[in-house]
């Protein structure tokens, strides 16, 4: 399964926050850390803008020796689909790359409930019931 860390660098409230240290890891590093704990998961990459200030995502995640799919900054929909077809992926897992908390056991649960179940979609965002920083979207491309 495939997991998709969407991030930008441009935030109108914190520019960078993906960027930003969280002890000694940026919260792209550790969001990335947490996943990796996934028994679940196969490939990691990070989906970002076409813009040039995503650029330092681009060379961040060269430094966290993480894949990167750059794309539309205004269709993100399409950004997402694009990634999954150049990984070849029938479906994927969708997190934000400001969560730096992730709790790979709720990933790797959602991943197991979307292979029994075959749904379109698997979340855990409609009827928001998990803390802030632990959303999960699988979808079937």
């Amino acid at each position: 399964m495939l997991a998709i860390i969407q991030t930008r660098y441009d935030s109108s409230r914190l520019p960078g926050k993906a960027l930003s240290n969280l002890g000694e890891r940026s919260v792209l590093g550790r969001t990335i850390d947490r996943l990796s704990n996934s028994e679940e998961l196969g490939s990691i990459v990070i989906a970002t803008s076409i813009l040039k200030s995503d650029q330092a995502i681009v060379e961040h995640a060269e430094e966290l020796s993480t894949d990167v799919f750059r794309g539309s900054l205004e269709d993100v929909g399409e950004r997402l689909l694009k990634t999954c077809l150049a990984y070849e992926a029938e479906a994927f897992v969708r997190i934000s790359g400001d969560s730096p908390l992730i709790d790979w056991r709720i990933v790797d649960h959602a991943i197991r409930l979307f292979r029994v179940t075959k749904p379109d979609l698997v979340t855990n965002i409609f009827q928001r019931t998990f803390p802030k920083g632990q959303s999960v979207e699988i979808i079937k491309t």
